[in-house]
């Protein structure tokens, strides 16, 4: 049964005032307009919804006070979702898929830029998601990611944009009785004819140019004998002594038993998002 969503407001006016008069008054239309619509009502539904007692009295019949109650359900359920269209269009309410490497799970950067969004933003519920840069890059092309912390490409795709948010000393880790782990800094030339192990390409998107740029200015590029998926990973090869170097950011987390040696470079960490929803 359609009916209009004005037949329910006049109806539950008329009957808080219980007079025709006053009601129409309340609703800005003439006491024979409210009368028109009131009947057009009852015969949409097929039930009478209130008697006249007097030429100024009216009373419901129980019919009435049940539709009286759903009525007013009606119109709460209306005006809530009027607010929460509106909420939502200017972004109070709603959720947004973001993307980060585990290197943005232990740099703070969580806690200081998604934390102040969430308490600046309760109604919007924030979903995580780990993933490698090429990974998160792919996402927010296709939509199914929002933003992600990732490390910076040499180019965006010209769907994206980004900005710099963090940055981190590049260090090479190395087992703590080599030779070179005694030295505060180590030049690109003394690594030239080291073993390294790094990440996996998947992840080393965007970092890898840094370990590269950093040997080239040695003249050399560096003999890659394993990758492994994360950090961890890498550090637990270098203190087994399966591995001798390794290129990372300097992270703290998992490199217990192994020294980690300032390169005087810097690599950074990147909010990448969709042109049309740039993040300021």
């Amino acid at each position: 049964m359609d009916l209009d969503l004005r037949l329910f407001r006049y109806f539950v006016v008329l009957a808080e005032e219980r007079h025709f008069a006053r009601a129409a008054e309340r609703l800005s239309i003439t006491p024979p307009t409210l009368t028109h619509q009131i009947k057009a009502l009852e015969t949409r539904l097929g039930v009478r919804l209130c008697n006249r007692k007097t030429s100024a009295r009216l009373e419901l019949t129980e019919a009435g006070r049940r539709f009286l109650d759903q009525a007013r359900h009606v119109l709460r359920q209306a005006e809530e979702a009027g607010l929460a269209a509106q909420k939502a269009a200017r972004g109070e309410i709603g959720s947004i898929e973001i993307g980060y490497m585990m290197s943005v799970a232990t740099s703070g950067l969580m806690q200081k830029y998604v934390g102040a969004f969430r308490r600046a933003n309760p109604g919007i519920d924030v979903n995580f998601r780990r993933m490698p840069t090429i990974a998160q890059v792919k996402a927010i092309v296709e939509g199914t990611l929002d933003i992600g912390f990732a490390r910076p490409p040499s180019n965006y795709p010209p769907e994206l944009a980004g900005f710099r948010v963090f940055t981190q000393p590049l260090v090479v880790a190395v087992p703590g009785d080599h030779p070179l782990a005694r030295r505060k800094r180590i030049a690109p030339m003394d690594l030239k004819d080291e073993p390294f192990i790094t990440t996996a390409l998947e992840i080393d998107f965007g970092f890898g140019e840094f370990t590269e740029s950093v040997t080239k200015l040695a003249g050399f590029s560096p003999t890659v004998v394993k990758r492994a998926t994360d950090k961890v990973g890498l550090a637990n090869r270098l203190r087994a002594g399966l591995s001798r170097f390794e290129v990372v950011e300097h992270g703290g987390n998992g490199c217990r038993g192994v020294d980690a040696r300032d390169y005087g470079f810097k690599v950074g960490l990147v909010v990448a998002s969709p042109m049309r929803q740039r993040i300021q």
